[in-house]
């Protein structure tokens, strides 16, 4: 069964009201205050949302989480404005 530390980090940094500016400027205490073993640290750090589920065994939602968190950058390169149109179905309107 997968360690549920990381999956508990992602979490509770959404919960809790500054857990993500303490993540971003001290990601090694929260590191080391949820327990984390190196390889589950290493996959944080590399930010690759598919190492953090394969590495940590972060359920991949919440990995996507983390990566927003990481690299805010990447939300504003995600839309699902075309999705109607990328299964082929008309927008409304």
């Amino acid at each position: 069964m997968a360690d549920n530390k990381v999956n508990e980090l992602i979490q509770d940094m959404c919960r809790v009201p500054e857990g993500i500016a303490r993540l971003r400027a001290q990601p090694e205490q929260v590191f080391d205050e949820y327990g984390l073993d190196e390889n589950q640290k290493d996959a944080l750090r590399t930010g690759d949302p598919m190492l953090i589920v394969e590495r940590a065994g972060v359920h991949p939602i919440l990995a996507m989480h983390y990566l927003f968190v990481a690299q805010p950058q990447v939300m504003e390169m995600m839309s699902l404005v075309k999705y109607p149109e990328l299964i082929g179905e008309k927008e409304n309107g």
